[in-house]
């Protein structure tokens, strides 16, 4: 401050003493200028706390502090220094400065890329830089991976599911409108629970990262929160994975009690749907008691990561046992199915490569075998299934079970297919004394074509859940290592951090140097968001599917033309009746 409004006063005053006021005004007279009262206590009721919980309580201003007689954070024009001048006292003043309140500045404190000045410092879940006076917190994306890996999850989260979402709706459509796979209950289920997560993800694939994720810049989403799209996700989770992983463990236990031991399943089915539907609820109820549910990294809401391991006991234990479970189940159908092969007849091998010989008296009669005799419209021979998961083409003396086949040859030499039974023997002597009569002999490929939908059943879907295990198991034991590493690296971040990142990235590298595995987590992110590609390519990639879809489409076309015909003969019929009015 100069002399303010005094000024030409005090300066004719000092003229009058001899003093040259030319010299006086190459000088400049500065008084110092206050903060407000109003900025210190906005800046102890904001930032007080934080520097409290640092240890530095005497960096916390007093707002009615005083210096002598002036006041160090004055609420309004207080005198500096007062000039006794010929019996006059010239009192200088000066306002206090500019700053109105402490969100008046330009200066803003910066932290390194994956640390983020809290927005409220004082919630209890912020996590600090570890042994560190920093100001800086843990960003909301823990910085294990980087930027760019975080874009690549987020992608994939976000485009995988809406790609799922019709390939597994296709498949719930063929099974409904299919007259034989429409009874195959455990099959539909299956899909229609991969269908309802997937729904979900598809729903949380529209919502921004920090939106569904982080309560704040550095706080994840938790219980606390209450009722958000990452909590709701977390239930639905936690319970449908759990229902769907039950359904596909009991689709292997049937086959395996249908092919194995006989056991009629139908009377199962009850028992089946309780298993499915209540078993989950268990864990759910749990984890929702403990208010263990929220963010847990990745790209997906479940358990929270403050539930420590419980989540193995609740979830990952569970699906390691019916995945294992249904895996044996399975691969004992396949090596059934593998062994029959061995005792089949086998035809000239001019014609067939290999055959299966099954008692004409087992086959059903034809029900409509002419129904399209249209040349042009010919329907392909399907492989036999089971459930769509098992070939099951043989008959030996091992075994009771025999599949029937109508087969019937039209004028173009073509084959017209109908459904597919599979019918238990009642005793063996009905066995033996069938093989005296007529056969027919069924073209077939052995043994891949009859062992290739349950292989890839089995295969595809533990497949996704080793992941999960592997990935799970891998933090569990090396919790403390990657805890360890991560704390090395950020206190190298923050030992050569000036204020741009390159400072650092040389010396510290991109990320911790232990750390969960990139690949594993982004496989993971994918088999839970983008479940439904995994779920309906089991089915699709069975070739049988489409010749299904073929065959009813042709079955429909067929109906059509032979609708229209006989439009077409009434018509004409009446249009004669009338003539002869």
């Amino acid at each position: 401050e100069s002399f303010g409004s005094y000024a030409d006063y005090v300066t004719y005053q000092l003229a009058a003493k001899g003093v040259n006021t030319t010299a006086l005004k190459t000088f400049n007279f500065y008084l110092p200028s206050y903060p407000s009262q109003q900025v210190c206590e906005d800046y102890s009721s904001k930032c007080g706390g934080f520097i409290q919980l640092s240890g530095l309580e005497a960096l916390v201003p007093k707002c009615s502090s005083k210096t002598s007689s002036i006041s160090n954070y004055p609420n309004s024009t207080q005198t500096i220094i007062t000039l006794p001048i010929e019996g006059f006292e010239v009192a200088l003043t000066t306002d206090p400065n500019e700053l109105e309140d402490s969100n008046n500045n330009e200066y803003e404190p910066k932290c390194p890329t994956g640390f983020v000045i809290p927005d409220d410092p004082d919630n209890s879940l912020v996590r600090y830089v570890p042994d560190s006076t920093s100001a800086c917190a843990i960003s909301c994306k823990f910085p294990f991976y980087t930027i760019s890996e975080y874009d690549t999850f987020i992608r994939v989260s976000d485009v995988g599911p809406n790609i799922g979402l019709p390939m597994v709706f296709f498949v719930l459509i063929v099974w409904l409108i299919d007259e034989t796979r429409r009874k195959q209950y455990l099959v539909i289920l299956f899909n229609a629970i991969a269908l309802i997560i997937t729904i979900q993800c598809v729903y949380m694939s529209t919502i921004p990262f920090e939106k569904k994720f982080c309560s704040n810049n550095a706080v994840t989403i938790t219980d606390k929160d209450g009722l958000t799209a990452c909590n709701v996700q977390s239930f639905v989770i936690i319970y449908f994975i759990l229902a769907e992983v039950l359904t596909w463990g009991l689709i292997a236990v049937d086959l395996y009690l249908k092919i194995l031991t006989r056991v009629n399943t139908n009377q199962l089915w009850l028992t089946y749907l309780l298993i499915i539907f209540i078993l989950p609820i268990i864990p759910l109820t749990i984890l929702g008691g403990k208010k263990q549910y929220g963010y847990n990294g990745v790209t997906f809401c479940s358990i929270s990561t403050y539930a420590g391991d419980l989540d193995l006991a609740m979830f990952i234990l569970p699906i390691f046992i019916v995945t294992i479970i249904g895996s044996l189940c399975m691969f004992a159908v396949i090596i059934k199915i593998i062994q029959s092969t061995k005792n089949v007849q086998v035809g000239h091998k001019s014609k067939i490569k290999s055959s299966v010989v099954v008692p004409s008296e087992q086959i059903p009669k034809s029900q409509n075998s002419s129904q399209c005799n249209d040349p042009k419209l010919e329907l392909h021979t399907t492989i036999p299934k089971f459930n769509d998961l098992v070939v099951s083409k043989v008959e030996d003396s091992n075994t009771d079970i025999v599949v029937s086949k109508v087969l019937e040859p039209n004028n173009n030499n073509n084959v017209i297919t109908e459904v597919i039974k599979i019918k238990p023997i009642e005793n063996k002597q009905k066995n033996e004394s069938s093989n005296n009569k007529r056969k027919l002999v069924l073209k077939l490929n052995v043994p891949w074509k009859m062992i290739r939908t349950p292989l890839m059943f089995v295969t595809i879907y533990t497949g996704v859940w080793f992941t999960l295990f592997l990935l799970r198991f891998q933090v569990y034991f090396g919790h403390n290592k990657f805890q360890d590493s991560f704390a090395d690296w950020a206190e190298c971040v923050f030992t050569y951090y000036n204020g741009d990142d390159a400072s650092w990235l040389s010396n510290c590298g991109k990320h911790p140097k232990h750390r969960p595995d990139y690949n594993l987590t982004l496989w993971l992110g994918f088999i839970v968001n983008s479940h439904a590609i995994v779920v309906s390519s089991i089915f699709l990639m069975n070739p049988s599917i489409w010749m299904s879809i073929y065959n009813s489409f042709m079955k429909f076309i067929c109906k059509t033309n032979s609708s229209n015909y006989n439009a077409m003969k009434n018509r004409k019929s009446v249009v004669g009746d009338s003539s002869y009015g």
